[in-house]
């Protein structure tokens, strides 16, 4: 783990402090404000600065235009790989499952901020409302976004690498099966207003839970198939959580680069039984970085 001094930490408080004020009084006329979640903790900030701290050694070029991140903090450099190879556009859509099932609606967003180590990240107010425009009764705002470790470990991520973007916050409902024109018209509403904000998408997931090392390892080589060959239909069918904890939002993400002539590119694969060290452990997660760019990848020929 990466150490932070007392007066390190201090330093950062006072920028965050200051930072909140200029960013509060330059919302946007008549967009109403929402509560501020938190999306920090003494573990939460030493994983994520590890994994930044990682990734930078590496190298990274902004030339992505998508990008599947996990949300387990074991992964963090995964995260960071990710999020830091992002297109430096003012608005990030970030999509994530609803893991304390307490979405009413097959999607929910807010338009509350989120605080982080490396300062305030804030919606983009005018495209949360025109988000609850469009997708009308498969949309609600909520509170739930306290402790959504969906987008709580990716949110300090975008402040690091993006600090002046905006973010437009969505969790997707795992109880709610949705098929036909149902799920094309929630496809429309997530392409709508990527295309509509000029937003760079990103998808917040996690892959195979609960199953030992070898059995999480063969159920990601489907899954790799399925993203490698653009296949909507085969990830959509992924088991959740065996395979995914967020197959709607692969199928999401998958239908948006079809759309936009991207291809993906698998940066990062690892498991949690690997990343611990203990590879004889019951129960595993496994993880995914995918980006996808216009350059045609070896993982998409």
């Amino acid at each position: 783990m990466v150490s932070i001094s007392p007066w390190y930490a201090l330093i950062f408080g006072i920028l965050i402090g200051a930072g909140g004020v200029s960013f509060t009084l330059t919302l946007d006329e008549g967009v109403p404000i929402g509560p501020r979640y938190t999306a920090r903790s003494y573990d939460t900030d030493m994983a994520i600065i590890t994994g930044i701290n990682r990734a930078n050694q590496l190298g990274m070029k902004n030339t992505v235009e998508g990008a599947i991140v996990p949300h387990h903090l074991i992964a963090s450099e995964a995260i960071a790989r990710g999020i830091g190879t992002l297109t430096k556009k003012p608005i990030i859509v970030i999509l994530s499952p609803d893991h304390f099932m307490r979405c009413p609606e097959l999607f929910c967003t807010t338009y509350g901020s989120f605080e982080t180590f490396f300062g305030e990240v804030f919606v983009d107010g005018e495209g949360v409302a025109a988000l609850l425009r469009k997708g009308g009764s498969l949309i609600a705002t909520s509170s739930l976004f306290e402790h959504e470790h969906g987008v709580e470990a990716v949110v300090p991520v975008v402040r690091h690498y993006l600090p002046n973007a905006r973010i437009i916050p969505i969790v997707v409902s795992v109880t709610k099966q949705i098929e036909g024109d149902t799920r094309t018209r929630a496809r429309d509403v997530i392409m709508d207003i990527i295309e509509e904000t000029n937003a760079t998408f990103v998808v917040s997931s996690d892959f195979s839970h609960y199953l030992q090392l070898h059995e999480a390892n063969d159920r990601d080589k489907d899954t790799l198939s399925a993203i490698c060959t653009l296949n909507s239909e085969e990830l959509i069918s992924r088991d959740n959580p065996t395979e995914s904890d967020c197959p709607l939002c692969l199928f999401f993400m998958n239908e948006y680069a079809k759309a936009h002539s991207l291809f993906p590119e698998i940066i990062w694969h690892s498991n949690s039984a690997v990343l611990l060290g203990d590879e004889t452990v019951e129960e595993t997660t496994s993880h995914y970085t995918v980006v996808y760019a216009p350059e045609e990848s070896i993982c998409a020929r």
